[in-house]
């Protein structure tokens, strides 16, 4: 996610506005297309930012920023849902977004709709990796996983989407060729 947060020399105030600022959105977007639901994800990343401080003005550290708030965030969503479940409620899953991502065109959904139906270690590294511009090896960190599960996840990933995104645009060859 490369946001410049991470300045030694700032206060914890200063390194959580850069954050509002620069990586916000960004995280707030992942989780979004993580989740199906733009509100959880909201919730989900204020909270992280809400522990970030609290942990930050009682001095603990924390080196990234922006890859803590994404675990707690993320972690947070998933609590969120395996909560709902397990009090047997349903919630309704909005579409996430405008359809553009970081100045990568989405119109119709369909890329972020196929990325909601992978495995959910494929999902996760997909939306670290493509999404926020983590390395492997950051999502690997944020995941608690190897990098080579994290590569591995990802080379499944992109050819279940080459799949699904072909039978969505109606040609028949994952690659493009007709």
């Amino acid at each position: 996610m490369d946001v410049a947060v991470d300045e030694p020399d700032a206060g914890p105030a200063e390194r959580i506005e850069r954050f509002v600022a620069d990586g916000y959105p960004r995280l707030v977007r992942a989780v979004a297309a993580y989740c199906g639901d733009r509100a959880a994800a909201e919730d989900a990343v204020q909270e992280a930012m809400a522990k970030a401080w609290d942990r930050l003005e009682r001095g603990v550290e924390i080196e990234a920023l922006d890859r803590w708030t994404a675990v707690v965030a993320f972690n947070a969503v998933r609590s969120r849902f395996r909560r709902l479940r397990r009090e047997d409620l349903t919630a309704e899953l909005v579409p996430v977004d405008d359809g553009v991502a970081d100045g990568h065109p989405d119109p119709d959904g369909a890329l972020l709709a196929a990325v909601r139906t992978l495995p959910h270690r494929q999902r996760v590294s997909v939306l670290l990796v493509y999404y926020l511009d983590l390395s492997v090896r950051e999502a690997a960190e944020v995941m608690s996983v190897s990098e080579g599960t994290v590569k591995n996840a990802l080379f499944r990933a992109r050819q279940s989407l080459a799949v699904r995104l072909t039978s969505v645009n109606g040609h028949g060859d994952p690659h493009g060729h007709r």
